[in-house]
C-alpha cells in the first residue's frame, strides 16, 4: 500500500481510538454488572491495542520499504495503551 494511503488510514484509526471512551461509554453503560462492564471495556481496549501494534511493527519494519515510516504513525504501541488506559 502506498505511504500517503498508510498515513490517512492510521490517522483515521488513531482519531477512533482516541474517541474510544465516548464511543463505548453507550454501549458499555447498558451492561448493568459492574464487572463485566470493566471486562468487556478491557478486553475491547486489548483487542485494539493488539491491533495497533502489529500495525505500527508492519509499517516500521524495514522489509516493507516505507519511505520516513515514523510519519506515518505517530504514537508508540506503549504510548498508545497508556493514553488508553491499557
Amino acid at each position: 500500500m502506498e505511504g500517503r494511503s498508510i498515513g490517512m488510514a492510521v490517522r483515521s484509526f488513531e482519531r477512533l481510538l482516541f474517541e474510544l471512551d465516548a464511543l463505548l461509554s453507550p454501549q458499555c453503560d447498558k451492561l448493568l454488572d459492574t464487572t463485566v462492564r470493566h471486562t468487556a471495556r478491557t478486553q475491547i481496549v486489548g483487542i485494539l491495542c493488539s491491533l495497533y501494534t502489529s500495525l505500527y511493527e508492519a509499517i516500521m519494519d524495514p522489509t516493507n520499504l516505507y519511505e520516513d515510516p515514523a510519519s506515518l504513525i505517530h504514537y508508540k504501541p506503549e504510548q498508545m495503551k497508556t493514553m488508553l488506559g491499557a
